[in-house]
C-alpha cells in the first residue's frame, strides 16, 4: 500500500453551496466537487458532514516538547539527536518553533 494522507480516506462530504442546497460530494454524485474539497482550498462550500475510512497507522508517535527560552540549548541538542538518527523516518515531521511573547517579555520553545 502506498503512502496515504488524511484526505484520500474521505469517501463523502455533505456540503451546504452558496445557493443553500445541500449535497453529498463522493465518486459517484458530484466527483468533481468531491475531488476539489479532497486537500484543495476551503472555499468551494461548508461542509456538514463527513464520512472517512480509517486505516492502520502502523507506529503513529506525536506530541510536543514545550519549554521557556532558557531551554533553547536543550531543544537544539534533542532535535539534532532525533533528526540525525541514521533510522529516522524521511516521512517525519518535526518543527522546532520559538515563540516570542511581547506582553511577558518571554521566549517559548515549542518541538
Amino acid at each position: 500500500m502506498g503512502r496515504r494522507v488524511v484526505c484520500d480516506t474521505v469517501d463523502n462530504f455533505e456540503v451546504l453551496l452558496a445557493s443553500g442546497a445541500t449535497v453529498n460530494a463522493n465518486l459517484g454524485a458530484n466527483p468533481d466537487l468531491w475531488r476539489a474539497l479532497r486537500g484543495g482550498p476551503n472555499n468551494f462550500d461548508i461542509a456538514t458532514s463527513f464520512t472517512m475510512r480509517s486505516f492502520n497507522q502502523d507506529n503513529y508517535w506525536g506530541g510536543s516538547i514545550i519549554r521557556d527560552g532558557s531551554h533553547i540549548d536543550e531543544l537544539l541538542e534533542t532535535f539534532e539527536v532525533f533528526t540525525g538518527n541514521p533510522d529516522y523516518d524521511p516521512h517525519a515531521t518535526n518543527i522546532l518553533n520559538p515563540i516570542w511573547q511581547p506582553a511577558s517579555d518571554l521566549w517559548t520553545l515549542a518541538l
